[in-house]
């Protein structure tokens, strides 16, 4: 089994947020990842994981907090504990097309016909 971690370039957030930077003139938004050289959505993952010779198990879209939003969300929990892990537990949950900014894919090598 192999497990992959990248953004979800299918979800409805990234998709408002490209279009809100362009409307701003910018070409890069404030979550671009200049670490990643292909983006994906789970119908581009799901092929180029069946290309490459694997079987997808799962693929879960999810909201990994990062950057200015961590910044914005937890700087303020920081002092309630409680809340915080309560936050993070209800994000863990997310799996939607609408606020997840994520893809992880679980894939199996695939059987090979005899």
């Amino acid at each position: 089994m192999i497990v992959f971690r990248f953004p979800n370039e299918g979800s409805v957030r990234r998709k408002v947020e490209l279009a809100m930077c362009r409307l701003k003139g910018s070409s890069q938004p404030l979550s671009y990842f200049i670490d990643h050289w292909n983006y994906f959505n789970e119908t581009s993952a799901r092929r180029t994981f069946a290309s490459a010779g694997y079987d997808v198990v799962r693929v879960k879209k999810d909201l990994s907090l990062h950057g200015f939003l961590v910044r914005k969300l937890f700087d303020p929990l920081a002092a309630r504990p409680a809340a915080a892990r309560l936050v993070a537990r209800t994000i863990a949950k997310v799996d939607t097309n609408l606020l997840s900014n994520g893809l992880t894919v679980v894939a199996r090598r695939a059987a090979v016909g005899l």
